[in-house]
């Protein structure tokens, strides 16, 4: 299984760090979701991209401005992602951000090899453009 940790530090408090990561109306990326359904427990989201691809984020664990964790799955990949957040500095935040992600064809499985880190540094700065904001 691809597995990619990208370490970054914002210069906002863990609270406003959180609540952009974790809130799924803060979820714009490119080729990020067109569409975002959040369960009513908070415990489940689902979302979909441009192309019809629905993917699913199961929370499974979260501390709040600590550690949030998911279980995600679509029908090109599975795996798991985690967010863990430490104060740095004067009311900066280190966030470290781990996708371990396993493509279900030989095909999702090289792009994911090659690509997972490229992912995560678009889904990065947007971050940083949407904490500027």
């Amino acid at each position: 299984m691809p597995k990619q940790t990208t370490e970054v530090v914002f210069n906002r408090p863990a609270a406003r760090v959180w609540k952009v990561v974790t809130d799924p109306r803060w979820w714009v990326w490119p080729g990020g979701p067109e569409w975002i359904h959040e369960s009513r427990d908070g415990r489940q989201i689902v979302t979909e991209d441009k192309n019809g691809r629905e993917t699913i984020f199961r929370i499974t664990a979260f501390a709040p401005c600590r550690w949030y964790a998911a279980e995600v799955e679509n029908q090109e990949a599975a795996g798991k992602c985690e967010i863990l957040l430490f104060p740095e500095g004067r009311g900066g935040t280190r966030v470290e951000f781990t996708a371990d992600i396993e493509g279900r064809t030989l095909r999702r499985k090289l792009l994911l090899r090659l690509g997972l880190r490229r992912w995560q540094e678009r889904y990065i700065e947007a971050l940083k453009r949407t904490l500027r904001g």
